[in-house]
């Protein structure tokens, strides 16, 4: 994980609009300032959240009005006491929630987080299927504001007691899609509507019968936009972890799919254009992570040229590398991109699915008109 003023000279933007929602980039303890952190789980959770709400703020938002936060734990033994922390910022109608494990190029820091907020005046609710147990954890299981619905990372667990299903990744994945099935029920939507998912899988052999089970689920329905990494989950019998945002527009466009892969590699919804993590052509070359940075941002342009636009229109951008020092390289091609700055967004340390592949990158644009 890092953040905007960890030493790269480009800077991921603090917050952007996206229609009625705000997403503001991900914060350690230190805030903007980078360089060392100190304290234990608890103060830094304290201290990133802090820095987040003030980042909000200075947004026009309330980041108690948040639709989901993210979170990138150093050590999942800190889930716990992360949760300690993390709970008396949200003490009614909680966001959803995602926390993998991420590693950091700040010295000392454990927990980055990032959000994306409801604007005041908009509509949020908790989106919660009937019959399910309520989250142990500080979470709800969706939220949804207008015609966007946001999930909860979904793991292997029963909804009506919260009970972890033991099971091999292509179970656990039935589980997760089935789970995923009822909160959109509950939001009063289906997989059809899906725009987005962010997949974590603990091992890159998982790939394949994760895609086997993905890619019966959603048959003839044109599968949402995806980004599938390699990171640690916060239970141990946990292979697979699937955080899907959904969005009802009845002029959705879907334009393509990648390769044999089950995922779209862009949907237009709303004002909003959600693309697919793309990798680059040399992946697995070991060319020099500037090279491969500015093919992976190349690709990204091309979808978004056939939706009309360009990387100066994105709004938000995950940025997966398999070592955080190669975020700055990378925020340096990509400034080259926007001239008039970066997007929002996080750069994430995790695995790829790709071997050698070092540079995945998943972003959202928007039209001049609104947002997503």
């Amino acid at each position: 994980m890092t953040v905007a003023g960890s030493g790269a000279s480009a800077q991921l933007a603090e917050h952007a609009r996206l229609g009625r929602l705000v997403v503001v980039s991900a914060v350690t303890a230190a805030g903007r300032t980078g360089g060392r952190v100190a304290g234990d789980i608890r103060e830094q959770t304290r201290q990133a959240l802090e820095h987040l709400g003030a980042a909000a703020h200075r947004a026009g938002v309330q980041l108690q009005r948040a639709a989901t936060i993210n979170v990138f734990l150093r050590d999942a033994g800190d889930f716990a006491a992360m949760n300690e922390a993390y709970a008396p910022f949200f003490p009614e109608a909680p966001p959803t929630r995602t926390t993998v494990v991420a590693g950091s190029p700040e010295p000392g820091a454990l927990v980055a987080v990032s959000a994306t907020i409801v604007a005041d005046g908009e509509p949020r609710e908790v989106v919660h299927p009937e019959g399910w147990k309520t989250s142990a954890n500080p979470y709800s299981y969706g939220i949804r504001s207008g015609n966007a619905l946001f999930l909860a990372g979904l793991v292997s667990r029963r909804g009506v007691d919260g009970a972890i299903v033991d099971g091999d990744v292509a179970a656990q994945t039935g589980i997760v899609l089935d789970n995923a099935r009822e909160v959109l029920a509950a939001g009063g939507m289906t997989l059809a509507d899906l725009v987005s998912a962010r997949v974590f899988i603990t091992d890159p052999g998982a790939f394949g019968p994760m895609n086997d089970v993905y890619r019966r689920t959603f048959g003839r329905t044109p599968p949402p936009t995806r980004a599938t990494v390699v990171a640690g989950l916060m239970h141990p019998s946990h292979a697979v972890e699937i955080t899907f945002v959904a969005m009802r527009d009845p002029k959705r466009v879907v334009l393509g799919t990648v390769g044999e892969l089950p995922f779209s590699a862009a949907i237009v919804a709303g004002d909003g254009v959600f693309v697919s993590g793309m990798l680059g052509n040399s992946a697995g070359a070991r060319v020099d992570i500037a090279i491969e940075a500015r093919e992976v941002a190349a690709r990204v342009g091309q979808v978004l040229d056939e939706a009309g636009l360009a990387w100066g229109d994105v709004r938000h951008a995950t940025i997966y590398v398999t070592s955080a020092h190669h975020g700055a390289a990378v925020l340096g091609e990509l400034s080259r991109l926007c001239p008039d700055g970066l997007p929002a967004g996080a750069v994430v340390e995790t695995g790829l699915v790709v071997p050698d592949a070092r540079v995945e990158i998943m972003v959202v644009a928007a039209r001049a008109a609104g947002g997503a």
